[in-house]
Parts: C-alpha cells; structure tokens; sequence
C-alpha cells in the first residue's frame, strides 16, 4: 500500500500536467484508490483501539454476537474489544471481563475486575 506521501507525490504530480489528454482516467483511478485503501487502513487502526461497548451481563453479549455495534453506533471489526460490566452487581463473576469480538462470537482476552473473584471462577 502507498503511503500519504507517496500518495501527496502522485497528486501533486498530476495537477502539474497541464496538457489536454496528459492525464489517463487510470491515473486518476489508481490515486483514488490507493488514497481510499489508506483512509481505511486508518480509519480501522483509529477505530481498533479502546472499548467499543459495555454490556451488563455475558448473556447480553453473547446474544450480540453475531453483528454487534459499538457504542458510537458503528459495526465491530473482528478483534476489537468490548467489557461486561454492572456497577450494580460489583461481585459479579463476569464483571470487568474484556472480549474480543470473533466474527461471530467472542473470545475472553483480560479482566480488570476483581481479580479474587475471578481466581474463583477458574478454579
């Protein structure tokens, strides 16, 4: 994939030509894509990061797990992770546990719960 400044290059070469026809609609097309293809790659490294969604119970979850959103309204991407957490059951087994989402399903990943009570649940 191009970089930006590959990309910046390529255009500011383009608007140099001054010549009627200089320019093939390849060219043109070729830009753009490789200027979406960057957009995108950005756009899912951007959004990949941080807590998408925070379910109540695993049951919630799991019953989301087939074309969950996050809770900027836009669809997980495989991998990107979401929390179970009820600040009104704090001793809940699930509470605090972090997924990743699977495409479908998910995948248990870290807890940032109370650790006890997660040592318990192993055991």
């Amino acid at each position: 994939m191009a970089t930006i400044y590959e990309l910046k290059r390529r255009a500011q070469e383009l608007s140099a030509k001054k010549d009627s026809l200089s320019i093939s609609p390849e060219e043109v097309g070729g830009l753009i894509d490789e200027t979406l293809d960057v957009i995108n790659e950005a756009e899912k490294n951007q959004i990949g990061l941080g807590i998408r969604n925070t379910y109540t119970t695993v049951a919630e979850m799991n019953a989301d797990s087939t074309s969950p959103v996050g809770s900027d309204g836009k669809p997980l991407k495989f991998g990107q992770i979401v929390t179970v957490y009820d600040e009104n059951t704090p001793d809940a087994v699930d509470n605090g546990n972090i997924y990743a989402f699977q495409n479908p399903g998910w995948k248990l990943v870290s807890t940032t719960g109370n650790l006890s009570v997660y040592a318990k649940k192993k055991m």
